[in-house]
């Protein structure tokens, strides 16, 4: 009876990270395609955004856009961009000043230093 429940239980287990492995492959190819075509997409709603009227004069607005993912491209290649020292933050890509969302409440007050 014991050996019946242990090889259930390593069965689960090996299922509970099959599927925490598919999540990541997910998770990773989204950011890829969010990265690459992200901008082409808002810019495209930024298009027909400028072309049909609006009902409100507020409304007719140029949209901007920006990039939630740093991408780099080389020989006509983009790739994501892994330099912790060229990356921008979603603040400094979007435009929108972020820093009051995260409040350090510990006393330091380095941010983004990387433990220098």
């Amino acid at each position: 009876m014991k050996l019946h429940i242990k090889a259930t239980r390593t069965k689960r287990g090996a299922a509970l990270v099959e599927y925490g492995l598919l999540v990541a492959g997910v998770a990773v190819v989204a950011l890829a395609a969010v990265a690459v075509l992200g901008n082409k997409v808002g810019d495209l709603f930024a298009t027909s955004a400028a072309v049909l009227p609006g009902a409100h004069e507020g409304d007719n607005a140029p949209i901007a856009t920006g990039q939630i993912a740093t991408t780099t491209t080389v020989d006509g290649v983009v790739t994501l961009e892994t330099n912790p020292e060229s990356i921008n933050t979603i603040g400094e890509n979007l435009g929108v000043d972020l820093s009051d969302l995260v409040i350090d409440t510990s006393g330091n007050s380095s941010s983004g230093s990387g433990g220098n």
